[in-house]
């Protein structure tokens, strides 16, 4: 979907999308979005290769642990949405915003591990 396709359909598609690029947003629902959370403390980051978004481990995930990102990390500075968080993390934010309400520390970290897509960060 594109930027003014997205604002047209319902709420629950637009909360969500994944943005593919810098105008296009896909939905993952029915696939592999219906299984992934949020966490403060993520322990997968999303990649874009050869095409496809792929979700990739960045630390080892353990049997019965669940499959999160940052959904921060899939939100560029033009989006706007936020949602409150609960995700229990010891480090929490409270509220999920686009990227650059992360703090600047967290985007140092995320842009080390390779968790924040070029097409994000604009």
């Amino acid at each position: 979907m594109t930027c003014d396709e997205i604002s047209r359909v319902d709420k629950k598609t637009q909360a969500n999308t994944y943005r593919y690029d810098k105008n296009t947003y896909i939905s993952p629902m029915g696939r592999i979005g219906d299984l992934l959370n949020h966490s403060c403390n993520p322990n997968c980051k999303v990649v874009k290769k050869e095409g496809k978004l792929l979700i990739v481990s960045v630390s080892p995930i353990f049997q019965d642990e669940e499959v999160t990102i940052d959904y921060s990390t899939i939100l560029g500075v033009d989006d706007d949405w936020e949602m409150k968080c609960n995700c229990g993390s010891e480090n929490c934010r409270r509220m999920i915003s686009r990227v650059d309400s992360l703090p600047e520390m967290i985007i140092q970290k995320y842009c080390s591990l390779g968790m924040i897509p070029d097409y994000i960060l604009g």
